[in-house]
């Protein structure tokens, strides 16, 4: 007899439908938190390349706009199973609620921009805090020709910010070891602040990043073609491939845990 407990209810679901034979070995109910699942794909990763300190929970991660405490977070299913690590979320409410619910991780409500020409900066707030930029064209182009879309889901209005670069946090939280992860989801800004990453110095194992593809940052060029080579210069390859973001590791890393 199958354990419940560990039963899809999808595949169960699936079986009956279609009256097929019930399998002997149970299908694990997997919950997912990332956009797409990339979490799933992401702890598989770790969990290969870094299976002791994945399984005590000492993964560490650096999640750059980070949101949401729990929907589309691609560290929320890390940190349910022990690890941390810190959270960037400029905007104020969002960042209160990540130090409510996340108490194990550190939360800096700041924005990161590539260079630090001034300690803080202009965000334009999205009626969808989702995609909230640094970029107002950015947002009245995520919005623009959406089925519904009002004014009222473009810049609802702006807020000036605390700001940071990327190398900076990592200076602060992680000058002993780069984090194994990096989670990058900056709504037009996740290239310009790429490329400002000190790779010498700290050279996560994985690295998420969200191309945004429909907003060029270079016009005639894809940002995930890019993304995608600033990061295979620089010694990762691409794993994989979701309708929203891309993800990779680093080959050394990958080698490294054969």
């Amino acid at each position: 007899m199958l354990d419940e407990a560990r039963t899809n209810p999808h595949v169960e679901a699936a079986i009956a439908r279609h009256g097929c034979s019930q399998p002997t070995l149970p299908g694990s109910p997997v919950p997912y938190y990332g956009q797409c699942a990339e979490d799933l794909i992401v702890n598989a990763l770790l969990g290969a390349m870094e299976p002791a300190r994945f399984a005590e929970g000492r993964l560490r991660y650096l999640d750059l706009g980070a949101n949401h405490p729990v929907s589309t977070s691609n560290t929320w299913r890390l940190y349910e199973l022990g690890h941390s690590g810190v959270l960037v979320e400029p905007i104020p409410h969002l960042a209160a609620e990540l130090r409510r619910v996340r108490p194990r991780d550190v939360v800096l409500q700041k924005a990161v921009v590539p260079t630090l020409e001034s300690s803080r900066v202009r965000l334009h707030l999205s009626g969808a805090h989702e995609v909230s930029s640094l970029s107002a064209e950015f947002v009245a182009h995520f919005h623009h020709g959406r089925p519904g879309a009002t004014l009222a889901d473009t810049v609802v209005h702006t807020l000036m910010v605390g700001a940071t670069t990327l190398d900076a946090v990592l200076e602060q939280h992680f000058a002993a070891e780069p984090p194994d992860l990096l989670d990058v989801d900056l709504e037009s800004m996740d290239l310009p602040v790429l490329r400002s990453l000190d790779f010498e110095r700290f050279a996560p194992r994985v690295i998420v990043v969200e191309p945004s593809d429909r907003f060029r940052v270079e016009p005639t060029r894809r940002t995930s073609e890019l993304l995608s080579e600033l990061l295979c210069d620089r010694g990762y390859v691409l794993v994989a491939r979701t309708a929203v973001n891309l993800i990779f590791a680093r080959l050394q890393a990958l080698q490294a845990s054969r």
